[in-house]
């Protein structure tokens, strides 16, 4: 399957979509217009972290996630051409940057630290052509020390109605890491569980041996959601939620048959076998390799402009992260591409000075 998608990306990409465009992003923006644009989109993201009641806001969330990986990208660019150049444009940036990923690391998930580092490594290997190590070597030392932890950390502050702060959250989290590395304790389990999550052959090979002599094949359902992702919940309210993770989990036993919360990630190419076998394996993969193709060739030419690959990569970046089903990983890559693209084709009016990055 992996051998297909990376053949039939290839091929579509050199033959089938050798001529489709890139987004065009035209003209100049002033430097003062994005800053400001990139302050608007910090903001809101840091709004959407803080106060969780805005995340649930029809459609608003899945447009205040994504827009903080391009407020990072945007302000990073700014500095790196030397349009940060007074205190007060930059101090704030340091202070509340550190702001903004304090909530990832309380919440638990330390696979969103992983991300926006990996975000910003694409953004910097693309500005400066070279690899940023010191920033590798952090994350992964501040991933290696907490990760042991996370399952027990998460079971003492994802508790229905808990009040534990922010601070208390963090400070938690790193003594019970402490506490882990600096004693005796049994240390395999914890790192069985990093290696499980390497890969997704361990959760393949299980599916393989279930389906469909035990559990039959589910003939598309995991596909459906894909078709309502496009229509806003403002017009229609009573869309149905996505439960793909929390169904899968559950019809395959990962979860309790009672647990309508938790989700268990279901991977893109696990997807594909449990809903058409073999047969979707090799059709699925080979498709998505020619759609990342496409997506590629609108998204990530060669000879864009930094602002248009800065669009492009936060963008397509959820696709990164094939550890979701298809509807969650590409049902936002429309909606979000709109949005932006339209934002910074407008013109600043306030400044005659052109900037383009």
């Amino acid at each position: 399957g992996l051998a297909l998608m990376q053949v039939a990306f290839y091929f579509s990409k050199s033959i089938l979509f050798k001529k489709v465009s890139k987004i065009c992003i035209s003209g100049g923006h002033s430097a003062q217009y994005l800053l400001r644009l990139a302050w608007v989109f910090l903001l809101a993201h840091l709004i959407y972290l803080y106060f969780p009641a805005i995340a649930h806001i029809p459609s608003l969330g899945q447009l205040l996630r994504p827009i903080g990986y391009i407020s990072y990208g945007l302000f990073y660019l700014l500095w790196a051409n030397g349009r940060l150049k007074k205190t007060s444009e930059w101090l704030p940036v340091v202070l509340l940057l550190p702001a903004s990923l304090l909530p990832l690391v309380a919440s638990g998930s330390l696979a969103q630290i992983l991300l926006v580092s990996l975000f910003m490594l694409i953004v910097f290997w693309h500005i400066n052509q070279r690899v940023p190590f010191a920033l590798i070597a952090l994350v992964l030392t501040l991933y290696l020390f907490l990760s042991p932890v996370k399952i027990q950390y998460r079971y003492q502050t994802w508790l229905p109605n808990s009040n534990i702060t922010l601070i208390d959250k963090i400070s938690l989290f790193s003594d019970l890491a402490i506490k882990y590395h600096s004693s005796d304790v049994d240390k395999s389990v914890a790192q069985n569980q990093l290696i499980a999550r390497s890969a997704h052959i361990l959760v393949f090979s299980n599916v393989v041996s279930d389906t469909p002599e035990i559990i039959p094949y589910w003939q598309g359902h995991t596909y459906m959601p894909i078709f309502s992702k496009f229509i806003p919940r403002v017009l229609w309210p009573n869309k149905p939620t996505e439960t793909v993770g929390n169904d899968f989990g559950r019809r395959y036993h990962y979860l309790g048959s009672a647990d309508q919360t938790t989700s268990f990630n279901l991977p893109i190419l696990v997807e594909m076998y449990v809903n058409f076998g073999e047969l979707g394996v090799v059709c699925g993969m080979s498709l998505l390799g020619a759609l990342t193709a496409f997506l590629s060739q609108k998204f990530n030419q060669s000879g864009m402009n930094s602002l248009e690959f800065l669009v492009g990569n936060t963008c397509l970046f959820s696709l990164i992260y094939q550890e979701s089903n298809f509807s969650l990983l590409f049902g936002n890559v429309l909606i979000l591409s709109i949005v932006l693209i339209l934002l910074l084709r407008l013109r600043s009016q306030q400044s005659v000075t052109r900037y383009v990055p």
